[in-house]
């Protein structure tokens, strides 16, 4: 059966469902977006909290060239699995101290960048200045902090409006005709019985045999 021979009660129903699945995925896509924005936005100020502190803690090390104090407070890092790499350069822009301890000469930029955070090819890097407060500039810090949270939130927020998408408040327009029409409907004992109206007449025959039938009692 097309659509034009559809009953209006179900083309109305149809039309209210419709609109109600758009505003419903539109809230879905919206959520997603504010949950992906939000995160990633919170995971730059937290890579910036961990940055300043363990520049703070660099001041001394680099001011006296103590390298292997240097190692001790970058490996600290191994309590945040998300940083694969951090580095700290001295003033003049040479690699002072690295983390992991092996990590390739390679993998870190050959000369400091702008200081600040930001996201870079999958990646979250930030470079911090080291210095004492009102002294010059001992040196930089930079660090680099893999996406696998911001994924992993995202994965979630998009299960959880795959699932309200999903719920079965969408099922009824696709329930049999023969349930819709109530032949199948499991409520449909429970409908009130028709009564007798008061005025319905009857015919000389039932009249008839209604009072041979109380004669006889």
């Amino acid at each position: 059966m097309s659509l034009r021979d559809w009953p209006i009660k179900q083309k109305l129903t149809a039309i209210l469902l419709l609109i109600s699945g758009l505003v419903l995925l539109l809230t879905a896509a919206a959520f997603v977006t504010y949950e992906v924005v939000a995160f990633r936005q919170m995971t730059l100020k937290d890579l910036s909290t961990l940055g300043r502190i363990i520049a703070a803690n660099s001041t001394a090390s680099l001011a006296f060239a103590n390298e292997a104090d240097a190692r001790e407070i970058l490996s600290a890092l191994r309590a945040e699995p998300h940083v694969v790499a951090a580095g700290l350069y001295d003033k003049d822009g040479r690699v002072f101290s690295r983390y992991p301890a092996d990590l390739p000469g390679e993998t870190l930029p050959a000369v400091p960048g702008q200081d600040g955070y930001r996201f870079e090819q999958g990646y979250v890097i930030g470079f911090e200045p080291v210095a004492e407060v009102g002294n010059a500039r001992l040196g930089t810090l930079f660090l680099k902090s893999d996406m696998k949270a911001v994924s992993r939130t995202l994965r979630l927020s998009a299960a959880i409006a795959t699932g309200v998408m999903g719920s079965p408040c969408w099922r009824p327009i696709s329930w049999p005709r023969s349930f819709r029409d109530g032949s199948r409907n499991p409520f449909s004992r429970w409908r009130r019985p028709r009564r007798r109206s008061p005025f319905a007449t009857t015919t000389p025959c039932a009249r008839r045999s209604s009072a041979r039938t109380s004669w006889a009692h």
